[in-house]
């Protein structure tokens, strides 16, 4: 009696099975070691309730007309595409109706995971919170607690899944990014204790860890020296667009207003770990307008004047 192999050779000179089982096994092999695995997560930094682009200077990028499309090109590219943002969406100084505006855009973006910044109180918890609820806006951050009970506003993470990869997605903002909006009903709490006590738990449930930190770089460095664990440290607060390494790292952020979308690429390898490469998407007019956003922007601007008459 021949074996397995002997059987597959000699049915292939029969009914040509044997060449499409050579090109099969291969195939399965790499599957199971999990090669060819990857993912693609897109992440905006520092919106600023940026609705369109102010075409001043010369400067034709950002705005959330334009992104809206430009998110919607890169989900057509990718079904696998998480979006995330690193926080402060909303505006630097109180203006009650065009944030209210932004959260209706940023909610039409269907993002993922939303960290929380320091901006998101600019209006107050009591404007914030209960827009959340309304639009079901995901938001995250394991350090801001309520000042009284220390319970969290949100959770302090999210785990998708995509191509077979658990995805950790972790929000943190720390206390110096509240140096100019203070919101008295809140705590934000030091990082390094908070991080100690979830990452634990959430490596256990998760292939790919990534931390959403609403600080500028100069935090991230001592949090990957701290936390290997960590696989990319996704920044905001300080406007600026960075991609760079730290310990084999990524540290990246994609600048201010909505001029640059990023673009993460994550490959599974062979061995274990990952391949993290970064790109930069510059949202300018080659992205048309968003046609609901445009008009819901118009109505907005309509209601100012309504206001000055």
């Amino acid at each position: 009696m021949g074996n397995m192999f002997s059987m597959g050779r000699d049915s292939g000179v029969k009914n040509g099975f044997g060449w499409i089982g050579r090109l099969i096994w291969p195939i399965l092999f790499w599957i199971s070691l999990g090669w060819g695995q990857s993912i693609h997560l897109a992440y905006t930094s520092n919106l600023n309730c940026n609705l369109e682009t102010c075409h001043c200077g010369g400067n034709d990028l950002g705005g959330m007309v334009q992104l809206l499309n430009a998110v919607d090109s890169l989900r057509a590219r990718y079904s696998d595409l998480i979006l995330l943002d690193s926080g402060d969406f909303l505006n630097t100084y109180t203006l009650p109706l065009a944030n209210e505006v932004m959260i209706e855009l940023v909610a039409a973006a269907k993002y993922d995971v939303l960290n929380a910044g320091d901006q998101e109180f600019v209006e107050g918890i009591d404007f914030l919170l209960p827009r959340v609820k309304r639009f079901n806006l995901p938001m995250i951050s394991a350090s801001i607690v309520r000042r009284e009970s220390r319970k969290r506003l949100f959770p302090a993470y999210r785990i998708l899944q995509r191509n077979g990869l658990r995805v950790a997605i972790v929000g943190v903002v720390p206390p110096q990014s509240f140096d100019f909006i203070e919101e008295p009903a809140v705590h934000i709490r030091q990082l390094t204790p908070v991080l100690k006590k979830i990452l634990p738990e959430i490596t256990e449930k998760s292939d790919l860890v990534v931390l959403l930190l609403h600080a500028g770089d100069w935090a991230a460095e001592p949090l990957l020296q701290t936390f290997p664990e960590l696989n990319v440290v996704i920044c905001g607060h300080t406007q600026e667009k960075v991609s760079r390494r730290y310990r084999g790292k990524l540290i990246v952020q994609a600048g201010q207003d909505g001029e640059y979308l990023g673009l993460l690429t994550v490959d599974k390898k062979k061995g274990g770990g990952f391949k993290i490469s970064n790109q930069f998407m510059p949202v300018g007019p080659e992205y048309k307008e968003n046609r609901w956003a445009r008009e819901r922007v118009n109505q907005y601007y309509e209601s100012l004047k309504e206001k000055i008459r």
